[in-house]
């Protein structure tokens, strides 16, 4: 792995190392591109178990990594029809939880 390329990423508080071992982008067809993202492997302290971080496409983050990920010709799953159901149920927390830390409602949702 010398001289491979790697992105270093903080995800809540800790530093991970992205390279094409742990690092891939998914993107999906249509109406589900909404849930494209980076998904990231890191092993726990341990080393006995594996953790894994999402970086979806509204954070400023997944712009940066995805372009640097088809740069460097890291792994990527493009263009996927269905949506995996782990995906469905992480996206929708991430999204609730967005909400929950929204205290006003854009004028024009309610014209």
């Amino acid at each position: 792995m010398k001289d491979e390329p790697y992105y270093e990423v903080r995800v809540n508080g800790e530093l991970i190392e992205c390279n094409r071992y742990n690092t891939c982008v998914y993107t999906f067809c249509g109406e589900l591109a909404v849930h494209d993202h980076v998904f990231i492997t890191k092993r726990t302290v341990d080393e006995e178990t594996v953790e894994g971080a999402y970086i979806f496409k509204d954070s400023e983050l997944f712009k940066k990594l995805a372009k640097f990920i088809i740069q460097n010709h890291f792994p990527m799953v493009l263009n996927q029809t269905d949506l995996p159901e782990w995906d469905r149920v992480v996206w929708e927390e991430h999204f609730l939880c967005d909400l929950e830390e929204t205290n006003t409602v854009p004028q024009e949702w309610l014209e």
